[in-house]
């Protein structure tokens, strides 16, 4: 029997939120998108919708429906997406996950919004709870370059297509006028330097690399406590040890001072800011002994690079399961209630 520890999603406009540019001046900024269990519902209508639309053509035509959205698409899939408004008054959102190897390109081709009340905002990654995903720590755009924000009618080609750094997007809207809309293709495009993963499904094998930059990348599980195997690691050179076969893989990395290294833990919420982790570091080309368990409402791996050395980690995940939770055969951490 597997285990999930999933916490509701409470979407609101408490704590961090993302601000949309002002359009006209003195206009109200969106806040987060609000509501309450509505997205962990939509979660689980996104896996029960994918049963039934993977047969279908590319090009289908899907009508939103319900305040909170979740679209999965696979590696060249697109499709089109029609929203219009019965007068709600609630910011809504589409959150596309995609094969961790893409990108998200989202265009809007038609648009009918007043702009004295409503829009639409395009966003690289998503935001939920506060919480933006991936972290400005993670993500090599400031927040201010990850939105486009649009109303009026169909805007000019330029402004109207945002394609996500990750196989992460959103598109959050505000539309109280009745009859009123927009129209969105979404497409999953190939990805060349994958860094940032947001994982939907419940198993998998991963890789993250610097490429030889000073930047972070990030796994995070999407709402299910995840076990970690680390299947081979190459993160930095701790103490005085040179890379090879025998040196040693070390823990406490950031007590001990080194500067790259991987970071396991996770957060109550969908969150890559981790409320508790360890930090591994060192080489080895061996799947190390001791895997770890994360009992949180999400799960993260980040790998740390300071641009001295091209690091990467090989990692499989999974849901945790009973057997994960043996005493001696994992390391096992656990989120403050």
């Amino acid at each position: 029997m597997k285990i999930y520890i999933v916490c509701s999603i409470v979407l609101s406009a408490v704590g961090y939120t993302i601000s949309a540019p002002q359009i006209n001046q003195g206009r109200e900024r969106i806040n987060g998108l609000q509501g309450s269990t509505e997205f962990a519902n939509a979660v689980q209508k996104r896996s029960d919708r994918q049963k039934t639309l993977y047969d279908e053509k590319a090009d289908r035509i899907n009508y939103v429906s319900e305040c909170m959205t979740v679209v999965s698409l696979k590696a060249g899939d697109e499709e089109t997406w029609i929203f219009r408004s019965a007068g709600e008054l609630d910011t809504c959102g589409l959150y596309i996950v995609s094969d961790p190897e893409t990108r998200v390109e989202m265009e809007i081709v038609d648009m009918n919004i007043d702009c004295r009340d409503g829009l639409v905002m395009l966003f690289d990654g998503w935001e939920l709870n506060g919480n933006v995903i991936p972290s400005e720590a993670d993500h090599q755009l400031p927040l201010r370059l990850r939105q486009s924000t649009l109303c009026g009618h169909t805007p000019a080609h330029n402004k109207r297509m945002l394609v996500s750094s990750q196989n992460a997007g959103l598109v959050s809207f505000r539309v109280p006028e009745q009859g009123q809309g927009f129209k969105v293709i979404l497409r999953a495009r190939h990805n060349q330097d994958v860094c940032n993963i947001l994982m939907s499904e419940v198993e998998g094998f991963f890789t993250l690399s610097n490429a030889g930059q000073a930047r972070n990348c990030s796994l995070t599980t999407l709402l299910f406590p995840a076990s970690f195997a680390l299947l081979s690691l190459d993160v930095g050179q701790p103490g005085r040890n040179k890379r090879s076969q025998l040196a040693p893989v070390e823990t406490q990395c950031v007590e001990r001072g080194n500067i790259d290294y991987i970071e396991l833990g996770g957060a109550m919420d969908l969150d890559s800011n981790m409320l508790t982790s360890k930090t591994i570091c060192g080489h080895k080309s061996l799947p190390v002994e001791s895997g770890l368990t994360v009992l949180c409402g999400s799960s993260t791996v980040r790998l740390v690079s300071s641009g001295k050395f091209h690091n990467s980690v090989t990692v499989y995940v999974k849901a945790a399961e009973e057997e994960d939770l043996v005493n001696g055969k994992n390391t096992i951490i656990t989120c403050p209630q």
